[in-house]
């Protein structure tokens, strides 16, 4: 996907997604019922990705998207949606109603001949890191000034 939009000069956009407080649903509940959470978590994240796009678990409850042709607009507008569809739909195991919250960090960029996969997960996992330090069940950017005054 980076390969592709160096060739096109098309912006690519990483979204580094971290479950809140998980921890805490594996501690309460058991792995089993955290195994469905995070299983429910990544069906909602997949239902709202396009077809051309990528969705990885990343690491214990972190996940990562890679979304095509996607400025830094789009890639805020889409994280958004994410984050609002799985605060408002919990996860319903074994007679348990689970909320969950999402934090989001996202970067976009039209990549350079020297932008490569570290560069591009690098930018995304700080603005995660921005987005749980503003609180969590959130979404931030690596640089909140290109947003301008939104």
């Amino acid at each position: 996907m980076l390969a592709q939009a160096k060739r096109s000069s098309s912006p690519i956009a990483v979204l580094m997604m971290d479950l809140d407080h998980f921890k805490r649903v594996n501690d309460e509940h058991g792995h089993l019922v955290g195994d469905a959470c995070l299983q429910h978590a990544a069906r909602r994240m997949q239902q709202r990705m396009r077809r051309n796009d990528l969705l990885v678990r990343f690491g214990g409850e972190e996940f990562a998207a890679v979304l095509a042709d996607t400025d830094l607009f789009g890639a805020m507008d889409f994280a958004e949606q994410l984050r609002q569809d799985l605060a408002s739909t919990p996860c319903i195991h074994l007679g348990l109603n689970i909320s969950l919250s999402l934090s989001i960090g996202v970067y976009s960029v039209i990549p350079g001949p020297d932008c490569d996969r570290e560069h591009l997960l690098r930018h995304a996992d700080s603005a995660l890191y921005r987005a749980k330090a503003n609180g969590r069940n959130c979404v931030a950017t690596h640089d909140p000034g290109l947003l301008g005054n939104a």
